[in-house]
């Protein structure tokens, strides 16, 4: 029983240390069908998009990055619903994200998503 006790303390103990704690799929799922983080996804890919559109056209990757571009700008809803779920895809965004940690996951994101 002493010994059952000790173990239990003990996982208690580095549960939280090894991050075990941290979002699984249903959790990040349930912040991708956030209505409000949702628009938070939309307005950052809206900007980014915008950005992208005014980059140099040296750029690598310029004309696929244009191209979605521009279909983001033109279907903002409909492409939230496919890149909110490559933003909570790295388990250490939540709710409370800043608007700036969405706005650098939507640049990590985006040359997967326009094919790079």
């Amino acid at each position: 029983m002493k010994r059952i006790l000790i173990l239990t303390i003990l996982l208690l103990l580095v549960v939280p240390l090894t991050g075990w704690s941290q979002g699984t799929y249903l959790t990040q799922h349930a912040v991708a069908q956030d209505a409000d983080f949702r628009n938070r996804v939309k307005t950052a890919i809206v900007e980014a998009a915008i950005a992208i559109a005014n980059e140099h056209p040296n750029t690598v990757n310029h004309a696929k990055r244009l191209t979605y571009s521009i279909q983001v700008v033109a279907n903002p809803d409909g492409y939230a619903t496919l890149l909110v779920y490559g933003v909570v895809a790295d388990s250490t965004i939540t709710l409370a994200s800043t608007d700036l940690v969405i706005k650098n996951r939507v640049a990590a994101i985006w040359n997967a998503y326009a094919g790079q």
